[in-house]
C-alpha cells in the first residue's frame, strides 16, 4: 500500500473523531466572533471587553492552549517552555513582588527575540531535546539572578526528568544517542516534550486568568498590574497572549487554522453560520446525539477517522510536502489536544477524552511515520528504513488498543432493544390473529406502552447506576495499579540490587537512600542533608571504586581451558559482569587480541551502572539538595564507565580470533581422526570427498547451465542426506528448473493521424520463479527450495485500435530469453541474500530410511578400539591405561583439540552476551549453534554421541558438520555485528547511563556556576 494514497490517509488521520467536541464546545462557549471584537482605535489592540471574555470562554482558553502547544512543538523551542515554566513558579510564588515580575518578563523577553545570530538562536528547533534543554539553561542562566537562575534550573532538571530517568530504557534520538532515521520518530522523541509543554501551558492559563481576576474585586477583571505584566510577558516569550482575540491566535499558527477549517465539522458551521468560526449552533441535542453515536460503533469500524479534504486544503494553500514535514505533526498533536479538550466541554468523562487523546496522538504518529517511511526508503534504503519504522510505529499500538477498549454499549443499558424485540413479536402475532382480537391488540398496545414507559425509566436508571459503578471501579483500579507499579518497583529494584552482587549491607543501603519516600509516610517525606551526602558517597565509592576493585579477584586467574570452563560455566549476567577482565585477559594472551586492553581500567558494568543510576535517581529525588552538589563524584563515575564502554565494544573485534581458534581446532581433531581412522581399518568409510558434494545445482532443461548452489540451498542440506552421500550409499544431487508468468497491461491509447483509426501499446511483463530440488537416487525428493525474481518488462507490443484489440503491428523485444536473463542478472544476488528462498521441510520417512542404512553401515565396520580411544577422551582424570603407544598419544591430541573447542564456544558465548546482548533473541541460528544441544562441536557433543554408542567418527571425520556450522556461526555474527552497529539500536545499559550522567554534569555546572 502506498503510503500517500488516500486510502492510506483516510484510515489514519484524525478528523471526524474531534467532531463534536469541537463543534459543542463552541456551543457551551457562546464567544463572540474575533471580527465583531471591540479594538482600540488608537492601539489596535482588544479592548478590555474581549480580555475579559476569555476567563468565561472554555473553548477560546482551550484553542489558546493548542496554538501555545502547536509553536512550541512545531519550532522545538525549548528556550520557550523553560521561560514560561520559570515565568509560572515566578507568578505563584506568593514573595515575588510586581517589579521583580516585570523585571524577569522582560529579561526573557529580550532574551527570546535576540538576533538570529544570538546565543539562543542555535538552541531552537534541534531535534535532540535533552541537548536542546542543556543549550536552553546555558543561554539563560547567566542572564538571570540567581534565584531566578535557580529556579530555571529546577525547571529544566524537571523536564530532563521524563527522557533521563535513572533504570528505564532510554529513547533512541536523546541524549547523544543515534538516530533511527534522519526522519520520523517525533511520537517517540517530542512526547515527553509535549507532555511537559502541556501542563506548563495550561498553568500559564490559570495564571493568567488568576491574575486577571482580582480576589476582592467580585469577580471583576483588572486590565493593569501583576496580570498585565504575566500577560505581557506570555506575549513576549509567544508572539500572542492569552488576552488576543481567537482569530488573532490562529492567526499566529497557520497550520493549526489550516486543520481547523478543512475539517468536516468546521466547515459546516461556517457554511450554516456565514463563516464564522465561533458561530453558535442551536441544534445542539442532534450534535450530541451523533458523538454518542460515533463513539459506540467506533468499535465496529475505524471508519471516519480519516478524511482526505484537509489535506486536499493544505495543498491548495501552497504548503509544501517538506515543509509541513516538520510541522505538521505538530500541528495535528495539537489539534488533538484541542478536541480532546473541547470533549470534556461536552460532559464527556475524562477517561473518554483521554481515550480520544491517545487515539488522534497515535492516529497522527502513524500518519507521520508513513511519510517518513517513504522519505527513508529513498535516502537510506529499504533496511534503515524498515528499522525506523518498526521501532517508532509498533510502540503505537498500546494507544489504539486503550481506545478500542470502549465497549458499544457503554453509553445505555440494552433493556430498550429487548423491548424493541419483544414488541415486534407481538405485531407479528397481532397481524395472524387480527381479525377475532382486536380487543386483545388494544390492551396489548396499553400494556406494551405501559412496558416502554416503565422500561425506558428503567434504562435510565440502568445507565446512570453503571456510569457511577464504572467510574468508582476506574478509580479503584488506578488506585489498584498505583499501589501495584510502586510494589513492583519495590520488587524489581531490590532483586537487581541483590543480583548485582552487592553485600547485604550494601543492599540494605540502596533500599534506606532510594526507598525513602516509599518508605514514610507525609508528613515524614523528608531526608536529612547528613543522610543525602551520606548516600551520594556510597554510591560513588561503590562505582568508582568497589566496582574496581570487584574485578581484582580475576586479575590472577589463570587462562587455560580448564579454569575458564570453570570460571565461564555460570552463564549469568551478574557472573559474566564479574568475569569481563578475565575474557579480556584471555583475548590478550589466548589470541593475541587487544582490542578489549586486557580488562584494564574497566569496571564490573552491572555494580558500576547500578551504582551510577543510584547516584542519579538521589539527584534527581531530591533537587534542593542537589542544587549544592559538584561535579568531582559525577565525572569519577562517567571515567570508570567511559573504559568499562571500551572493553565492551571491543568484544565485537575480538570474535572473529575466537572463530578463528575453533575452526583450527576442527581442523586439527578432523586430521587426527583421519589418522585413527586409517589405523584402524576405517578409511575404506569415508568414500566420497565431503568438501566436493552438493556444491552444484544440475539444470532439468537442456539449455541452461550448471550453476553453483546458492547459500541457502547449501545450507540446508539434511545431516543424513550428506552422511550417506559420504557412505556412498545414496548419490543426491541439487536440480533446478526455472518457470515464468506473463502481467499484461495496455495502455498510451493514441490517434494514427487523422484517418487512419486509433493505436495503443500491450506491455508484457515477466516474472521468473526458479525450484531447487534435492533427490536421492531414483529421482525421490527430499526436500524443496523456491525463489523469485521481480517483475521485468519483457516486451513493448503496438497494436492496432483501442484497448482491448488483439492486432499486433510491432514489438520492441526488450528481454529475448527471460529465463536466461533471470540466471545471469538476478539469480547472482538471491543466492546471496538467505531471506529470498522458501525452504519447504525435507521428507520425513526419506530421513528416517537414509538414518537407517547409516547407522547399519557404520556398526558394519564398527571398530571397539577406536571406540576406546574416544571413550577414555569423555573420561575425567588418566586416560585409560590400555592404551599405549600411538593410541594413546592420539587421544591426548584429541582431549587436548576437545578441550580447545569448548573453551572456544564459552568464549564466543561470553562475548556475544557482553557485547551482543540482543542477537542471541534476535537470531535463531546463533542461539542454536552458541547454546543448543544441536550447536558448535564441544566435549559435551562428542560424549553424548560416544555414551548413546553411536560411531565417534561420523561426527568427527566422515560428516563435514562441525565444519559447516563454524561457516554458520561466521555469517551469522556478522549479521549481528552489522545490525549492533546500525542506526537506531536501542542503547546499551552502560552507554545509556554514561549520557546520563554528562547531561547531569552539565547540569551540575550550570547550578555551580549560579551557587558561585
Amino acid at each position: 500500500m502506498r503510503f500517500s494514497s488516500p486510502r492510506f490517509v483516510r484510515r489514519f488521520t484524525p478528523t471526524r473523531l474531534h467532531l463534536a467536541g469541537l463543534a459543542a464546545g463552541m456551543l457551551l462557549a457562546g464567544a463572540p466572533d474575533p471580527a465583531q471584537a471591540q479594538v482600540d482605535p488608537q492601539t489596535g489592540s482588544p479592548t478590555s471587553a474581549v480580555a475579559a471574555s476569555l476567563p468565561d470562554s472554555p473553548l477560546a482558553q482551550a484553542i489558546w492552549s493548542a496554538a501555545a502547544l502547536q509553536q512550541i512543538l512545531a519550532e522545538r523551542d525549548y528556550p520557550a517552555v523553560l521561560s514560561m515554566a520559570l515565568l509560572n513558579r515566578s507568578a505563584s510564588d506568593p514573595d515575588a513582588s510586581g517589579s521583580r515580575l516585570e523585571t524577569l518578563a522582560a529579561t526573557l523577553s529580550a532574551s527570546l527575540t535576540s538576533p538570529p545570530g544570538g546565543a539562543l538562536a542555535r538552541c531552537r528547533g534541534l531535534q535532540d531535546p535533552v541537548e536542546g534543554t542543556l543549550c536552553s539553561l546555558e543561554a539563560l542562566v547567566p542572564l538571570l539572578p540567581a534565584a531566578e537562575g535557580r529556579g530555571l534550573a529546577d525547571e529544566g532538571a524537571r523536564l530532563l526528568g521524563l527522557y533521563l530517568q535513572p533504570g528505564q530504557a532510554m529513547i533512541p534520538g536523546v541524549a547523544g544517542l543515534s538516530m533511527p532515521a534522519a526522519a520520523g520518530g517525533e511520537g517517540r522523541r517530542l512526547a515527553p516534550l509535549q507532555a511537559f509543554a502541556q501542563g506548563v501551558v495550561e498553568d500559564a492559563l490559570r495564571n493568567h486568568v488568576s491574575s486577571l481576576v482580582g480576589p476582592g474585586d467580585g469577580g471583576q477583571t483588572v486590565a493593569s498590574g501583576p496580570g498585565g505584566t504575566f500577560t505581557a510577558a506570555l506575549s513576549g516569550i509567544l508572539g500572542f497572549s492569552p488576552a488576543s482575540g481567537t482569530g488573532e491566535v490562529l492567526a499566529q499558527v497557520p497550520e493549526l487554522r489550516a486543520l481547523l477549517r478543512a475539517h468536516p465539522g468546521i466547515a459546516s458551521l461556517e457554511s450554516t453560520a456565514g463563516g464564522t468560526l465561533q458561530a453558535t449552533l442551536v441544534d445542539g441535542e442532534s450534535l450530541l446525539q451523533e458523538y454518542q453515536g460515533f463513539l459506540t460503533s467506533v468499535t465496529g469500524s475505524a471508519r471516519g477517522l480519516l478524511d482526505q479534504r484537509f489535506m486536499q486544503v493544505l495543498a491548495g494553500e501552497g504548503v509544501d510536502a517538506e515543509g509541513t514535514s516538520v510541522m505538521d505533526w505538530a500541528a495535528q498533536r495539537s489539534f488533538v489536544y484541542l478536541a480532546s479538550r473541547t470533549a470534556s466541554l461536552v460532559g464527556l468523562e475524562s477517561g473518554v477524552s483521554e481515550r480520544i487523546r491517545a487515539l488522534g496522538n497515535a492516529a497522527t504518529d502513524l500518519r507521520q511515520e508513513g511519510f517518513a517511511f517513504r522519505a527513508n526508503l529513498t535516502q537510506f534504503g529499504q533496511q534503515a528504513a524498515m528499522a525506523a519504522l518498526t521501532g517508532n510505529v509498533f510502540t503505537l499500538a498500546s494507544g489504539v488498543a486503550t481506545f478500542f477498549q470502549m465497549n458499544p454499549n457503554a453509553l445505555g443499558g440494552g433493556a430498550a432493544g429487548e423491548v424493541r424485540a419483544l414488541r415486534g413479536l407481538v405485531d407479528d402475532l397481532r397481524g395472524e390473529m387480527a381479525e377475532g382480537f382486536e380487543g386483545v391488540d388494544a390492551r396489548l398496545d396499553e400494556v406494551m406502552g405501559t412496558l416502554d414507559q416503565g422500561f425506558g425509566r428503567m434504562e435510565a436508571l440502568v445507565a446512570q447506576n453503571r456510569r457511577e459503578v464504572l467510574n468508582e471501579l476506574g478509580a479503584l483500579g488506578d488506585e489498584l495499579a498505583a499501589l501495584g507499579g510502586r510494589v513492583d518497583r519495590l520488587d524489581a529494584n531490590l532483586v537487581a540490587y541483590l543480583q548485582a552482587g552487592f553485600d547485604r549491607d550494601y543492599s540494605r543501603t540502596l533500599i534506606r537512600c532510594l526507598e525513602h519516600r516509599e518508605r514514610h509516610l507525609p508528613p515524614f517525606d523528608r531526608m536529612e542533608f547528613g543522610v543525602f551526602s551520606e548516600c551520594l558517597t556510597d554510591f560513588r565509592a561503590r562505582g568508582a571504586r568497589d566496582a574496581r576493585d570487584a574485578l581484582l579477584t580475576d586479575r590472577t586467574t589463570p587462562v587455560d581451558d580448564r579454569s575458564l570452563a570453570d570460571a565461564l560455566a555460570d552463564e549469568s549476567p551478574e557472573n559474566l559482569a564479574r568475569r569481563l577482565p578475565l575474557v579480556a585477559r584471555a583475548a590478550e594472551q589466548r589470541l593475541g587480541d587487544t582490542g578489549m586492553g586486557g580488562g584494564r581500567g574497566g569496571a564490573n558494568p552491572v555494580e558500576w551502572a547500578v551504582a551510577s543510576q543510584a547516584y542519579l535517581a538521589m539527584l534527581q529525588d531530591w533537587p534542593d539538595y542537589a542544587a549544592g552538589v559538584r561535579t568531582g563524584d559525577l565525572e569519577a563515575l562517567l571515567g570508570t564507565g567511559v573504559e568499562t564502554l571500551r572493553i565492551l565494544e571491543g568484544t565485537t573485534g575480538v570474535l572473529s580470533r575466537v572463530l578463528a581458534d575453533y575452526e583450527e581446532g576442527v581442523t586439527n581433531l578432523t586430521e587426527e581422526a583421519d589418522q585413527l581412522a586409517r589405523r584402524h581399518q576405517q578409511a575404506q568409510l569415508r568414500r566420497v570427498d565431503p568438501a566436493t558434494l552438493l556444491n552444484v545445482m544440475t539444470p532439468e532443461a537442456l539449455d541452461h547451465p550448471t550453476l553453483p548452489a546458492p547459500r541457502r540451498v547449501a545450507g540446508n542440506i539434511p545431516a543424513e542426506v550428506r552422511t550417506a552421500a559420504v557412505l556412498a550409499l545414496e548419490e543426491p544431487v541439487l536440480v533446478y528448473r526455472t518457470m515464468t508468468t506473463d502481467s499484461i497491461t495496455t495502455g498510451n491509447e493514441r490517434r494514427r493521424f487523422l484517418f487512419f483509426g486509433r493505436l495503443h501499446d500491450r506491455y508484457v511483463h515477466t516474472r521468473t520463479r526458479m525450484v531447487v530440488e534435492l533427490r536421492v537416487d531414483g529421482g525421490e525428493v527430499v526436500s524443496r527450495f523456491r525463489t523469485e525474481g521481480p517483475m521485468v518488462l519483457r516486451r513493448i507490443d503496438e497494436m492496432s485500435g483501442r484497448e482491448g484489440g488483439d492486432q499486433v503491428r510491432s514489438s520492441d523485444v526488450r528481454i529475448a530469453d527471460p529465463e536466461r536473463h533471470f540466471l545471469a542478472e538476478h539469480l547472482p544476488a538471491l543466492s546471496a541474500d538467505v531471506s529470498a528462498w522458501q525452504v519447504a521441510p525435507a521428507d520425513p520417512a526419506v530421513l528416517r530410511r537414509l538414518e537407517v542404512a547409516i547407522e547399519e553401515e557404520l556398526r558394519r565396520y564398527e571398530s571397539a578400539s577406536l571406540n576406546r580411544i574416544f571413550g577414555s577422551v569423555c573420561v575425567d582424570g588418566p586416560l585409560d591405561a590400555e592404551l599405549t603407544g600411538p593410541d594413546r598419544e592420539s587421544a591426548e591430541r584429541i582431549r587436548a583439540s576437545v578441550e580447545r573447542l569448548t573453551t572456544a564456544r564459552l568464549l564466543l558465548g561470553t562475548l556475544v552476551r557482553l557485547g551482543l546482548p540482543d542477537a542471541p533473541a534476535e537470531d535463531e541460528t546463533l542461539r542454536t549453534l552458541l547454546f543448543g544441544a544441536d550447536g558448535l562441536l564441544d566435549r559435551g557433543a562428542l560424549c553424548r554421541v560416544v555414551a548413546a554408542g553411536d560411531s565417534p567418527l561420523r561426527l568427527v571425520w566422515i560428516e563435514q558438520e562441525p565444519r559447516e556450522r563454524a561457516t554458520l556461526l561466521a555469517r551469522a555474527l556478522e549479521e549481528a555485528v552489522a545490525r549492533e552497529q546500525a542506526d537506531g539500536r536501542p542503547p546499551s545499559m552502560v552507554e545509556a547511563t554514561i549520557q546520563q550522567l554528562r547531561a547531569a554534569i552539565r547540569l551540575q555546572e550550570l547550578r555551580a556556576r549560579i551557587a558561585g
